[in-house]
């Protein structure tokens, strides 16, 4: 009777043991969720592997009493090491991506254009720049931290899984090495980037053009000119994110050929809307000196005769392209309504 009870109660310690081990795996894969520096990250993913090994150990002393050969015994462990060591290395990036969304989840945008947070008017306070360098700098760390994290700690550990897995007769299907796990999780944020770039980039421009045009009713003569403002925005995000994608490179995952289409069409559209906006004031001003029967808005006699003689004409084709002068005539300063198209 006092056996049994013993025996009872060994059971129900070892069983206590056993969900205290769980609770454990996901406390330590929480903290993944967190801001961990490399040399934490190191220490839980230690604690991790200890855990296999543990249910390793487990389940070869569960299946002690077969007759399987000591030699297909080992073999079975490693393969099943094996297989839960890539287990834990998609936790480990699964966990990182909790931390890396926390991260641009700051700047959210909603389809307004507006930040989905609770720190909405710090984010309104920002420029439409600012706000799009912020998260390109933001998702640029992060994922290049991770990246950095896991080749650290799980590219040694591939090779010595892979041998490890090639020590039984049969080859194992759980031999995939670290790289390639970095290689569909990189191919998979990457892609995740430029849907939120492309995102970030119509909201800073739909910003740009409602502080512009509603916000700031006499905006001074720098910021008239909306389409420039959102050019320049162009600029500095091409900038950002291709030093991001630069970043990349070193872990083989440069994406500069992607971002080619992602800009362009955005860049046509702005020009494409400064010509039709100048062509469209042209026209009017036109159509009001025809139904006026007046010609003197259409040429500026203020303009002397030496400014006109001094304009150097038109630039001419040389074997230097920087050296092309693009400056437009001043000869057009006699006509305004093709000045300002030109400024247009």
């Amino acid at each position: 009777g006092n056996e049994e009870q013993g025996q009872g109660v060994v059971q129900t310690v070892i069983y206590n043991i056993r969900c205290r081990e769980v609770d454990l795996r996901k406390h330590l894969l929480s903290r993944l969720r967190g801001d961990v520096s490399m040399p934490q990250c190191l220490e839980i993913v230690t604690a991790l592997r200890r855990l296999n090994g543990i249910e390793v150990e487990k389940r070869q002393f569960q299946s002690g009493n077969s007759n399987t050969s000591s030699s297909g015994t080992n073999a079975a462990a490693e393969q099943l090491y094996a297989g839960m060591e890539v287990r834990l290395q998609v936790d480990f990036l699964e966990s990182r991506d909790v931390w890396l969304e926390a991260g641009v989840k700051r700047f959210a945008v909603q389809s307004q254009g507006t930040a989905a947070h609770s720190h909405t008017a710090e984010y309104l306070s920002m420029s439409p720049t600012e706000m799009l360098l912020e998260v390109i700098e933001s998702y640029r760390t992060r994922c290049f931290e991770i990246a950095t994290q896991f080749l650290a700690i799980f590219r040694a550990s591939g090779s010595t899984s892979a041998v490890a897995g090639g020590t039984g007769t049969q080859p194992t299907s759980t031999s995939t090495s670290p790289t390639m796990l970095l290689s569909l999780w990189t191919t998979r944020r990457i892609e995740l980037f430029l849907s939120l770039l492309q995102s970030h980039l119509d909201a800073s421009l739909l910003l740009t053009n409602n502080r512009t045009h509603t916000t700031n009713k006499h905006p001074p003569a720098s910021q008239k000119n909306s389409p420039t403002a959102g050019a320049a925005i162009l600029r500095d995000a091409l900038e950002a994110t291709s030093f991001f994608a630069v970043s990349m490179g070193r872990i083989g995952a440069d994406f500069q050929s992607r971002l080619a289409p992602i800009f362009e069409p955005r860049l046509v559209r702005i020009v494409t809307r400064c010509w039709e906006e100048g062509v469209a004031s042209l026209n009017g001003t036109l159509a009001v000196c025809r139904e006026a029967g007046v010609a003197t808005p259409l040429y500026n006699t203020s303009i002397g005769t030496d400014d006109i003689s001094n304009t150097g004409g038109l630039p001419t084709a040389t074997a230097n392209p920087e050296a092309i002068d693009c400056t437009p005539p001043r000869t057009l300063l006699a006509h305004p309504p093709l000045a300002r198209l030109v400024n247009s």
